[in-house]
């Protein structure tokens, strides 16, 4: 599906076009006139790719996009195993679940209303602290098993440890949700991750920080977040606006079927999770589920990543918090490593395959 002219700007059509021969093949004697090379690229002839830069973020080039339907085509051999296998072949308990050691053991953990919903220092941290909330009580190893009140917990409890990092003198936080082998998770069992931020820690909210500052100036001080919601009203990624939340197919994706769901609200900027209410949880809430059962049920998929961008504590009034929900068919390889990302499908048809009730 064609996106509207007004983004052709940040879109750019390759088509393949054979410009040598083969000498190289021909000398070396693999290929002696080179037929055999010209019988390979005519393979290629009729096929194109995509190439998109977000609008947001187009002035820092913070990734570039690749859409190439082709590559959806490709055999995948190599199968995850979801189920956690202990070293004799077994199955083993799950870590998360009662009466383990996240629950029953004496290391320091906040109780979040109900007694088992819990967050407890990660007792496996890549940076201090790191911690790890369990915010449902039940083993629920399919995305269609999660319920509205579960994506609650899991906001209402990523607010709590915001206060708790801000009086403990971080910087920020950061906070993301790992769902399946492909995503990275080593526990079937729902649970966030999220920890502080130190100043020497850069991230990519601070580079998008950066871009914002510049896209604000060449749009003379007018707001950029709004300047890309309009381009997205009058275009096919807009899957559903209200008071609270804005959600859409990104514009240059980094994922195939990449959902974010964007903070609005006219009387003021919500830059991070001390400054989510309740209203505004709820409504984040019933959205993210809306789109996680239909990503489910419309494309198939069943590991994702959920990441939250937000500014550091001191906020910004520039910056809108946000979820980037990023569903995860195959591994980060070679291209990705490189800060370019291939997708599978048009993020148009994305949003036609998840358009939500208004």
């Amino acid at each position: 599906m064609k996106p509207p002219s007004r983004f052709d700007e940040f879109r750019e059509i390759v088509r393949y076009k054979k410009r040598v021969k083969g000498a190289t093949l021909v000398a070396l004697g693999l290929d002696k006139d080179g037929s055999q090379l010209d019988k390979l690229f005519s393979l290629l002839e009729d096929k194109e790719i995509e190439i998109r830069i977000d609008p947001l973020f187009a002035q820092y080039s913070l990734h570039t996009t690749l859409i190439s339907e082709e590559r959806a085509k490709r055999p995948i051999l190599i199968k995850s195993v979801l189920e956690t296998i202990d070293k004799d072949g077994k199955k083993e308990e799950c870590d998360f679940c009662k009466p383990r050691v996240y629950l029953e053991t004496a290391v320091p953990k906040i109780h979040h209303g109900e007694k088992q919903i819990v967050t407890a220092p990660n007792l496996f941290p890549y940076i201090l602290p790191h911690f790890i909330t369990i915010f449902t009580n039940e083993h629920k190893q399919n995305l269609e098993n999660l319920t509205e009140n579960d994506i609650t917990i899991y906001l209402s409890t990523g607010r709590e440890i915001a206060y708790n990092l801000k009086e403990d003198g971080q910087d920020g936080m950061w906070d993301f949700i790992n769902w399946g082998a492909k995503a990275g998770a080593s526990q079937p069992h729902p649970h966030a991750q999220r920890g502080g931020l130190y100043k020497l820690m850069r991230t990519l909210m601070d580079k998008e920080l950066e871009s914002l500052e510049k896209i604000k100036n060449k749009l003379n001080g007018k707001d950029p977040f709004e300047f890309y919601m309009k381009l997205v009203r009058d275009s096919p990624l807009l899957i559903y606006e209200d008071d609270d939340v804005f959600v859409f197919a990104p514009y240059a994706p980094k994922f195939t079927d990449q959902i974010d769901i964007l903070t609005k609200r006219k009387d003021k900027v919500i830059s991070n999770y001390l400054e989510l209410e309740d209203e505004m949880i709820d409504s984040i809430s019933k959205s993210m589920i809306d789109v996680l059962r239909k990503l489910r049920t419309e494309r198939g998929v069943t590991d994702l990543n959920i990441e939250t961008h937000q500014a550091r504590f001191d906020g910004s009034i520039d910056y809108r918090m946000h979820w980037h929900i990023y569903p995860r068919k195959s591994l980060i390889a070679g291209m990705e490593l490189n800060n370019i990302y291939i997708v599978s499908a048009y993020p148009e048809d994305t949003a036609k395959a998840l358009l939500l009730k208004q």
